[in-house]
């Protein structure tokens, strides 16, 4: 009976992380594996699939002509958000840290854009971006600047970019408060 109750006791843990692992598995790890699969085959959305190999990735490094350049873009958002995100997290973390009236206040607006759907930030984010119509746009003119345009310009899209997905910081700077917190005063 003692045994039982041990034994149970070890798996109660891993019950209370089993959805969250079963989600990975059919939302995450699922469709990474079943792209990879699909990329060996010539599959139409109309049609039955063909095997085909590693032509699809042949084709991919010598005859794209964006797969390069799209390669570019990517390293040079990853080299540019990565660490702006870190900053801007952890100054947000060290100012939300202060004992400071109303703080819990600024601790919420600050994680609220994490919490909104993604597709409510792109939106919002087209709005403020809008050449004619944005925003952004219209706080520049007034201070007699011609915005660019955000949205469809290869110079200013890779900013906008930045900008829009550094809206979503709440995370990481719930991650470094948390870990503020725990270091003592001593």
């Amino acid at each position: 009976m003692i045994a039982k109750r041990k034994r149970n006791k070890i798996f109660v843990p891993y019950l209370f992380i089993l959805p969250c692992f079963i989600g990975i598995l059919l939302f995450t790890a699922g469709p990474l594996i079943m792209s990879f699969i699909m990329s060996f085959f010539d599959w139409p959305v109309i049609g039955n699939p063909t095997f085909i190999g590693l032509r699809n990735y042949t084709e991919l490094f010598t005859s794209d002509s964006q797969f390069y350049e799209s390669l570019a873009i990517t390293l040079k958002f990853s080299a540019i958000f990565v660490p702006l995100t870190i900053i801007l997290s952890l100054g947000l973390a060290l100012l939300i840290s202060k004992p400071v009236k109303g703080i819990s206040m600024f601790r919420v607006v600050f994680y609220l854009p994490t919490v909104v759907s993604s597709v409510s930030i792109s939106i919002i984010w087209g709005w403020i971006l809008n050449k004619d119509y944005g925003i952004l746009n219209y706080l520049l003119s007034l201070l007699g600047i011609n915005g660019p345009d955000w949205l469809n310009s290869k110079k200013w899209a890779l900013v906008a970019l930045i900008i829009a997905s550094g809206w979503t910081v709440g995370t990481l700077m719930l991650v470094f408060y948390t870990a503020l917190k725990g270091i003592s005063a001593d």
